[in-house]
């Protein structure tokens, strides 16, 4: 599944607002928690650098389960984080 196309079901599923169909899976993370009176995930994101090479580590407790990813900028890993929780939500 595409990334846009993930944040579409959850914005169509959950109601939120189909014109802000061009947000990120963070930002809806947010939205949906924000609706449900609920804290704002909290990223712990770490700079990984290999054979020269920038990486970074992000994860996040939701519900009292570790979510972890990995990407080419501190956004991108906290993006597929929240994406990951986004995804297990939806279970």
């Amino acid at each position: 599944m595409t990334e846009d196309y993930i944040c579409l079901t959850y914005i169509l599923k959950w109601g939120i607002d189909k014109s802000d169909s061009f947000k990120d899976p963070k930002s809806i993370l947010q939205e949906f928690l924000q609706a449900k009176g609920e804290r704002p995930t909290q990223y712990n994101c770490k700079k990984i650098t290999t054979k020269g090479k920038k990486n970074f580590s992000c994860s996040a407790i939701f519900d009292g389960f570790e979510f972890q990813a990995y990407g080419n900028s501190k956004k991108t890993a906290q993006m597929k984080v929240a994406q990951k929780i986004l995804r297990a939500l939806d279970r």
